[in-house]
């Protein structure tokens, strides 16, 4: 089991950065909505440029039976075609939680997501640095969305999440990708001990929600 170096709880420092969540609540089934049809028409349009010569049949055309499984092609198609496995150390430094905020020295996330995927990030296996390096523009970022593809989850010892990433410096959220391996998991593991025992082994970002 990981232990990071310390732990600090300090709920003063957040209070101002944790009321900000609310405005972030507003308007985004709107947005995913919008942003689906405009991800969608990007998509058929590049399908339309790699086959502009063949007649289009109603067999090349992938119909989706809801939002949800839109998304999920999207995502597994993103998968596919980026995928290469990386190495991140985990985070060495103190981490500074309060609520949905986590602190790590001059960057911070404010994470809206399961309890459960939380040690994700209070344990420091995915911390601003993996995202913005040594950026000191960079510094603010809100994690929402969050959720495991499990039906991109061929072994046991490896579990893919997908979520969307506000920044300081950018207005709309950006989708993205992250991969944990347990190399110890097992079809028991909960999803707790898997995290505490994982790794980060892939993280790359997908595109802008406009």
């Amino acid at each position: 089991m990981y232990n990071i170096k310390r732990l600090i709880v300090n709920s003063d420092f957040f209070r101002a950065v944790a009321s900000n969540s609310i405005n972030l609540r507003v308007g985004r089934n709107f947005m995913r909505t919008v942003s689906l049809i405009i991800l969608t028409f990007n998509f058929f349009a590049l399908q339309a440029q790699v086959t502009d010569k063949k007649p289009l049949s109603s067999d090349s055309v992938k119909v989706f039976k809801n939002q949800g499984e839109q998304e999920d092609f999207f995502a597994g198609q993103f998968f596919k075609n980026n995928y290469s496995k990386q190495k991140f150390d985990r985070y060495g430094e103190d981490i500074i939680i309060s609520g949905d905020s986590v602190k790590y020295l001059d960057k911070y996330f404010l994470v809206q997501t399961p309890d459960k995927f939380k040690l994700i990030f209070s344990t420091g296996i995915f911390y601003p640095t993996i995202i913005a390096g040594l950026s000191k523009r960079d510094y603010r970022f809100t994690i929402f969305n969050f959720e495991e593809l499990t039906f991109l989850n061929y072994s046991v010892t490896r579990k893919r999440f997908r979520f969307w990433l506000y920044r300081n410096t950018l207005l709309n959220p950006t989708v993205c990708f992250i991969e944990l391996t347990n190399q110890n998991a097992t079809d028991k593991t909960d999803i707790e001990t898997f995290i505490k025992g994982a790794s980060l082994t892939f993280y790359s970002e997908g595109w802008i929600i406009i």
